[in-house]
């Protein structure tokens, strides 16, 4: 789902939100002057892990000082892609298997990376789901 707005001068913004929510936007100009604030209500996501088939996901430690245990159990055979970004968006891991059922673990090594805040994310036939990760 991708929220756009089109401004007076034919630019397009796009938000792409993530889960469900009440999200607000305003617009504050060149001249310090403040749009209308807008507000959006998005009630589009699956709303808990069962919506996904998935059950027992679990991500740790989380925070860590480099090694990250993924694991969860996808209660029907569909497709996955599981991928973790760093801050500005480039992969850093991925995986990807087609009619998967059952038990996932894998355990990812991000002690040669640069600590912050990475983003998981468990892509399925059924939608999104997103996790951060700290790395300390």
């Amino acid at each position: 789902m991708t929220l756009n707005s089109l401004n007076n001068f034919g630019t397009t913004f796009s938000i792409n939100p993530i889960t469900n929510g009440l999200y607000y936007f305003f617009i504050i100009d060149a001249n310090n002057c403040i749009s209308d604030t807008v507000f959006y209500q998005v009630d589009v996501f699956p709303s808990s892990l069962s919506e996904f088939q998935i059950d027992n996901l679990f991500i740790y430690p989380n925070p860590s000082r480099g090694l990250f245990n993924i694991s969860f159990e996808s209660l029907k055979s569909q497709d996955f892609e599981i991928t973790l970004h760093n801050m500005i968006g480039k992969v850093i891991f991925s995986d990807k298997f087609d009619n998967f059922f059952g038990k996932y673990n894998h355990q990812i090594d991000l002690s040669t990376k640069s600590k912050g805040i990475y983003f998981l994310e468990i892509e399925t036939n059924e939608g999104v789901i997103n996790k951060k990760l700290i790395l300390q």
